[in-house]
């Protein structure tokens, strides 16, 4: 990971902290497993989440809510890679990281239950994919009245923002592991640095719980980089650990895009 060194890199790293600080003190119709799935065209076969949705209602538990979001096994493997990033950033159930004290232990959790991720992280180009939407999510647009958060995609495909952070919490988890790669981790610091951006000039759309995540996925490129001093790595540590501590997101925010 490049720090930022020239002055017309300089500034915008110097706004966003300033942004940050102030945040911080203010299928057929077949049902299967409860799912979608049509299969007309077994290349271009389709899976959507709508069938489980329909009956969470009759479901007593969560697990029983996490077993009907599974992609049936014959399909699983047919499903390109483009498609697997989009699942997981559509399940239903990723709001539920923000429940958890720690957002990246109910992440982990989704990751760890959810059939589509784990296909996701078998794929050789699982990180070049789930870089390559990262980077096509558009924050400077964003639908945010009357509805929930609302984000599209550079085709026009819409997300929760919730979803999106989801993406974002699976790229600092470090389960992917081409994403340590040279090519990928520049990639990825670029797609970040400019998403966080986005964010930091939208604060009455995004709260610092917002930055937070792609905070996350700074924390773990420069962790992984080893290129962080004693001092700073025990600081970017400590708020990765954590999940993010909202209270240490300015101290973090100089390190990582100011080097300081």
């Amino acid at each position: 990971m490049k720090r930022l060194k020239n002055q017309h890199l300089w500034m915008p790293a110097i706004a966003v902290l300033a942004t940050v600080l102030m945040l911080l003190c203010s299928c057929s119709d077949d049902m299967v497993t409860g799912s979608k799935v049509r299969t007309d065209n077994v290349a271009e076969a389709v899976f959507t989440f709508d069938g489980a949705v329909s009956k969470f209602a009759n479901y007593r538990t969560f697990d029983e809510k996490m077993a009907a979001c599974q992609i049936p096994e014959d399909l699983l493997k047919k499903l390109p890679t483009e498609r697997l990033v989009q699942l997981c950033a559509q399940h239903p159930l990723n709001a539920i990281c923000y429940a958890y004290d720690n957002p990246m232990t109910g992440a982990k959790y989704i990751m760890a239950h959810f059939n589509g991720f784990q296909e996701l992280k078998s794929r050789s180009d699982a990180a070049e994919k789930l870089v390559d939407f990262y980077s096509g999510i558009d924050y400077a647009h964003v639908q945010s009245e009357p509805y929930a958060i609302t984000l599209k995609d550079r085709n026009g495909n819409t997300y929760s923002n919730s979803g999106i952070s989801f993406v974002e919490l699976i790229l600092a988890s470090g389960e992917i592991s081409q994403l340590t790669n040279a090519t990928e981790a520049a990639k990825l610091t670029a797609a970040v640095d400019d998403k966080f951006e986005q964010k930091a000039a939208n604060p009455s759309v995004f709260s610092a719980v917002s930055l937070r995540s792609s905070l996350m996925v700074r924390a773990n490129i420069a962790l992984e980089s080893g290129r962080l001093n004693g001092e700073q790595a025990k600081a970017v540590s400590s708020f990765y650990e954590c999940g993010g501590s909202l209270d240490r997101m300015g101290e973090v925010s100089r390190i990582l895009f100011t080097g300081k």
